[in-house]
């Protein structure tokens, strides 16, 4: 599945489960399975094709789940749009609200009768028969939540980081954690084993930097601020500060940095303070791009900041 490293801006959404139905629901079916368009499902062995969005999703597919019976699944997009098929029926989602950072990951109750989808700050959002069991929404992250896997009861699950962390719910217990090993690597997956007695975590290369994140050759002035962890986010909307987002736009910490400050980030250049965002706290920044892809290439970096002026 597409990697979601993206950041924790603002918005009025929470990260406390939800049990609310949106006033439309998708449910999609083809006779055959395409090759071509975008959103494709491809089934092999005795799976079977059960229908898949294609192009109607607005946003990329970043996570799927089987029905306990194998004759339906579930797809969500990074918006939290679900779409069922087969017996897979849908209990909600996420797709027409405004999210704090997108969604990174779903998983099936034991049932079949309920799911959970996580966004990349932890943030968990329980439809159905799912019982939220916590979150790391309002917690300070290291690195974003790239993943999640319910136990084998159904009574609990894990959300994975990108720096290895695993964070244990309801009845998954915790089995120890990962440090992406030297040179460029970090946690993409996490899958439990039958007996939820212990769990997989699988790595990737870090994305590289964006090809435009280059610094000005003469250096940035004002005041040094030193080292923020540093995230992106895409939603368009009415910031914090009262203005519409835009290529200047960071959401920051204002008790660290004040709305309406101008900044300088190494490798992006200057931006304004004109966001928050709830797991935006002490010296951590969500810099605003135009597109799901620019957020996930930039994933999450450390960069020196100045405040100008």
């Amino acid at each position: 599945m597409p990697l979601a490293l993206l950041g924790a801006a603002a918005f009025a959404q929470s990260s406390v489960p939800t049990t609310a139905l949106p006033a439309t629901a998708v449910a999609l079916s083809a006779a055959s399975s395409p090759t071509s368009a975008p959103g494709v499902v491809q089934a092999f062995g005795d799976a079977s094709y059960l229908g898949s969005p294609g192009s109607s999703t607005a946003k990329p597919v970043v996570g799927m789940a089987p029905t306990p019976s194998g004759h339906g699944y579930w797809l969500v997009a990074a918006d939290g749009g679900i779409f069922s098929y087969g017996d897979a029926t849908f209990y909600g989602s996420t797709g027409g609200q405004h999210l704090n950072q997108p969604i990174v990951g779903m998983a099936p109750t034991a049932s079949g009768h309920g799911y959970w989808l996580v966004a990349a700050d932890g943030g968990i959002f329980s439809y159905g028969d799912a019982t939220f069991y916590g979150s790391t929404g309002g917690e300070k992250l290291s690195a974003p939540i790239v993943g999640m896997a319910a136990s084998p009861t159904g009574n609990g699950y894990w959300l994975a980081a990108a720096d290895g962390g695993v964070f244990s719910y309801g009845d998954a217990g915790f089995h120890g954690s990962a440090s992406p090993e030297a040179g460029g690597t970090q946690v993409t997956a996490v899958a439990p084993t039958p007996s939820g007695g212990g769990y997989w975590l699988a790595t990737a290369p870090t994305p590289p930097p964006p090809p435009t994140a280059v610094q000005a050759a003469s250096g940035p002035s004002g005041t040094d601020l030193g080292a923020f962890g540093v995230t992106c986010y895409d939603n368009s909307g009415t910031t914090a500060s009262g203005a519409y987002t835009s290529g200047q736009t960071v959401a920051v910490d204002p008790s660290v940095i004040p709305l309406g400050t101008h900044i300088w980030i190494a490798g992006v250049g200057e931006r304004i303070a004109q966001d928050t965002g709830g797991a935006i706290k002490g010296h951590r920044l969500d810099i605003w791009e135009p597109t799901y892809q620019d957020c996930v290439n930039w994933g999450y970096q450390n960069r020196d900041v100045w405040r100008q002026g």
